[in-house]
């Protein structure tokens, strides 16, 4: 389903799943693409798209780390000084009152983020530095529960996309420079996504279409 309110645009086009659902009070909203009857040309689509999602979240999540953090609930750096291909396993991103987990890489590098338990934003940011950019930021979340960004103006900010295929992301409000791809997604008071190209990082390819992916 697709939530979403508050003054802000989206555009698209949105592709639904037949018995998935649109509520938006947003000013503006995206072309909705859907099957009439189950089983169309979309829902074969979308159920190709998930089943994608999943393997590339699977796939990501058996990657040797690189480093490896418990929770994470302070202002913090993790930082790679050469080109290369990063992998951070992390059980869990908890902040709050603004911290920020700053990661830090060339502009050749890729990170990799395989978060297991929780990831919430109360406001708190995922920014990047060093010339590193965020169609080279993939962060993969494989619980079921919800991904929560909050804080007034959009002052939660991730920049990386999100593949998350088993959990509801819930933006009351956030901001993403990347793409958010999950199996429910919640925007409110203003949340912004600014979709990237698409994202390559380590040996795990995966595309997305528009500007949001969502099924269930």
């Amino acid at each position: 389903k697709f939530e979403s309110s508050g003054d802000r645009t989206y555009n698209g086009p949105l592709y639904l799943h037949t018995g998935s659902s649109i509520n938006s009070s947003a000013k503006g909203n995206p072309p909705v693409m859907q099957d009439s009857q189950p089983g169309g040309q979309i829902d074969s689509m979308l159920a190709q798209a998930a089943n994608d999602a999943i393997n590339a979240s699977t796939a990501a999540s058996k990657l040797a780390a690189t480093q490896s953090f418990n929770t994470i609930d302070h202002n913090l750096t993790i930082s790679e000084g050469s080109d290369g291909h990063f992998v951070f396993s992390i059980d869990k991103i908890d902040l709050h009152g603004g911290e920020v987990l700053t990661l830090n890489g060339t502009a050749n590098s890729t990170f990799l983020l395989n978060i297991a338990s929780g990831l919430t934003l109360s406001p708190g940011s995922i920014l990047l530095s060093g010339g590193l950019t965020s169609n080279n930021v993939l962060i993969n979340y494989t619980g079921n529960g919800t991904i929560n960004t909050s804080g007034g103006g959009n002052s939660s900010q991730i920049f990386g996309t999100l593949l998350a295929p088993y959990a509801h992301v819930q933006m009351t409000p956030g901001y993403v420079q990347g793409s958010v791809i999950a199996a429910s997604i919640q925007l409110s008071s203003g949340a912004n996504i600014i979709p990237v190209p698409e994202v390559t990082p380590s040996l795990i390819i995966f595309g997305f279409l528009g500007l949001l992916v969502a099924f269930s």
